[in-house]
C-alpha cells in the first residue's frame, strides 16, 4: 500500500474510534469536529512536513524494538500470558518495563510498519483519556455540563494535541492509564464495587509493566486524604502504606543528596515551568504552543485549586495526587523535564478549564444529579451532608 494511502487509512480508523467512543457523550457534531481535528494535524504533518527534527530520544529505540518484535514473530497475547514468552520480550527490551514496545508493536500490525503507527494509536488512546475524565469529573462533583465541556477541552487542549501528535512515546498511554487508576479507585472506595476495585488492580499491574511508581504515589495520595477523616478505621493503614512508600522511594532512587537543597528552592519551579517558550532546542519545538498555553493559564489554574478543593472528597484526592507527583518529580532532577509533567495534564486542564470558564463566565455549573450528589458530596466542605459522604467513603 502507498504510504500515503495507509496514511490517510490510519487516520480514518483512528477518527471513527474517536466518533464511536465519544458521539454519545458529546453529540455527534461537535465529535466530529474535536476527531476530525485530532487525526487531521498528524496527517498533515506526516504527510507534508515529516522531516525527522521533532523527536525525543525514546521514540527511536521504541520504533526500533517494536519493529523487530513483528519481525521474530512474538504473539501480543502470549508475550503478556505466557511467562516464558515475556521472558524473551524482557530480554530483547532489557528492561521489565515493556509494556510500551508491546503498544508499538500492536500500533505496527494495525497501521503497518511507518514511525506515525503508534502515534494515531496514541491519539485513539487520548480519546479514550478524555471520555474517562469526564466521567472523572462528574464523579468528583462537577455539573455534567462542566464534564462535557471539559471532555472537549481535553481533546484540543496543547499539551495533550502536542505530544499525542507528532512524537512516539508512551506518555500518552501513562495518562490515560493514570485517570483510570484515580477513577476506578475512587469508584472502589465510595461505592465498594468489586469491579472498579479489581480494575484498579489491573491498571496497577499495567503500571508495573510501564512506570511503577504511579501506583505508589497514588497510594500515598490517598493515604494523605484518608488520614484528615477522623471516623476513617482504615487511616493509620494507609498512613503506614503511605509511609513504606516513602521509604522505598528514598532508598531505590538516587537522589544526589547535595541537590535536595536546592530542589528546594528550584526544584517546583523548573518542573512547573519547563519548558519555556523562546528557549526550545529544535527538537523539542513542537512545544511551543503547548508551553505558551501553560505558562499563560498557570497563575490561574493554581487559583483554581481552593474551588476543586471544595467539591468533593474526591476532587480532594486528584488535588493531592498533583501536589504528591509535583513535590515527588521536585526532588529527582532527571525527572523534571516536560514529559513527566505531561502525565498530569488532565489536572492542570481541569484547573485551567474552571478558570476560563469563570474568566468568560460560562454557565457550566448547572446542579449535579441528586444521585451523583449523594455519592460525591456537596461543595460546602463543612456541610452536614458532605460529613456524612466522608464518613461513608473511608470506612464507617
Amino acid at each position: 500500500m502507498h504510504e500515503i494511502d495507509a496514511l490517510l487509512w490510519a487516520a480514518l480508523y483512528t477518527f471513527l474510534f474517536g466518533f464511536l467512543l465519544l458521539h454519545r457523550q458529546l453529540g455527534v457534531i461537535p465529535t466530529t469536529l474535536l476527531c476530525a481535528l485530532r487525526v487531521a494535524i498528524p496527517c498533515i504533518y506526516f504527510g507534508y512536513y515529516f522531516d525527522w527534527i521533532w523527536h525525543a530520544g525514546d521514540d527511536l529505540r521504541y520504533e526500533e524494538i517494536g519493529q523487530l518484535l513483528r519481525a521474530r514473530g512474538f504473539e501480543p497475547l502470549s508475550m503478556l500470558i505466557d511467562p516464558d514468552e515475556r521472558q524473551a520480550f524482557i530480554d530483547i527490551v532489557g528492561s521489565g518495563h515493556f509494556l510500551y514496545y508491546w503498544w508499538n508493536d500492536i500500533a505496527y500490525r494495525i497501521f503497518g510498519d511507518h514511525y506515525y503507527a503508534p502515534i494515531f494509536l496514541n491519539i485513539g488512546c487520548s480519546f479514550v483519556g478524555a471520555l474517562l475524565l469526564g466521567r472523572l469529573a462528574v464523579y468528583i462533583g462537577m455539573a455534567p455540563k462542566f464534564a462535557k465541556g471539559l471532555t472537549c477541552f481535553f481533546l484540543i487542549h496543547p499539551e495533550v494535541t502536542a505530544w499525542s501528535s507528532f512524537v512516539n512515546l508512551k506518555d500518552t498511554l501513562v495518562l490515560t492509564l493514570t485517570i483510570a487508576l484515580l477513577l476506578s479507585t475512587l469508584k472502589a472506595i465510595q461505592e465498594r464495587s468489586v469491579f472498579a476495585f479489581a480494575a484498579a488492580i489491573g491498571v496497577s499491574i499495567l503500571f508495573s509493566w510501564l512506570r511503577f511508581y504511579v501506583p505508589f504515589l497514588a497510594l500515598t495520595a490517598l493515604a494523605l486524604l484518608s488520614i484528615a477523616y477522623r471516623h476513617n478505621r482504615y487511616r493509620y493503614v494507609l498512613f503506614f502504606a503511605a509511609v513504606i512508600t516513602l521509604s522505598y522511594f528514598a532508598t531505590s532512587i538516587s537522589v544526589d543528596p547535595e541537590y535536595l537543597d536546592e530542589a528546594q528552592t528550584f526544584g517546583l519551579i523548573r518542573f512547573l515551568l519547563t519548558p519555556q517558550p523562546w528557549s526550545l532546542q529544535p527538537e523539542y519545538s513542537f512545544l511551543v504552543l503547548a508551553a505558551s498555553f501553560h505558562w499563560i493559564m498557570l497563575i490561574p489554574a493554581l487559583m483554581m485549586i481552593p474551588s476543586i478543593w471544595k467539591r468533593s472528597i474526591g476532587s480532594r484526592l486528584v488535588i493531592l495526587y498533583l501536589v504528591t507527583l509535583v513535590v515527588f518529580y521536585a526532588c529527582i532532577p532527571e525527572l523534571q523535564g516536560p514529559r513527566h509533567r505531561y502525565q498530569l495534564s488532565f489536572i492542570f486542564a481541569l484547573l485551567q478549564f474552571e478558570a476560563l470558564c469563570r474568566f468568560l463566565r460560562l454557565d457550566v455549573t448547572s446542579p449535579v444529579p441528586k444521585h451523583s450528589a449523594s455519592r460525591q458530596g456537596p461543595t460546602a466542605p463543612d456541610s452536614m451532608s458532605e460529613k456524612r459522604v466522608a464518613h461513608g467513603t473511608f470506612g464507617t
